[in-house]
């Protein structure tokens, strides 16, 4: 799998630190729900950024909608690879 674009459009930061946030095909390879992405961010269930004309998905709120869904919230069974 590639690794996700940061904020600048590169892969990595090149510090060996985490991004903030992905772009939407990134978020959804990594959490593994697809398109699924799309209604939960439709419904406002995940947090965007637009930045120009690139949309983001900050990691803090993948990691807050994968908490919920492992907590019993309505989530596709795939979501619970964050422990």
């Amino acid at each position: 799998m590639k690794e996700p674009r940061t904020r600048s459009g590169k892969a990595g930061s090149g510090r060996g630190l985490p991004p903030l946030s992905v772009r939407i095909s990134d978020a959804s390879r990594m959490t593994g729900i697809g398109r699924k992405l799309y209604v939960l961010i439709k419904d406002g269930a995940v947090e965007v950024v637009k930045a120009d004309a690139i949309t983001l998905v900050p990691m803090s709120s993948i990691h807050a909608r994968l908490d919920r869904g492992h907590r019993g919230a309505a989530a596709p069974a795939q979501c619970h690879w964050r422990k």
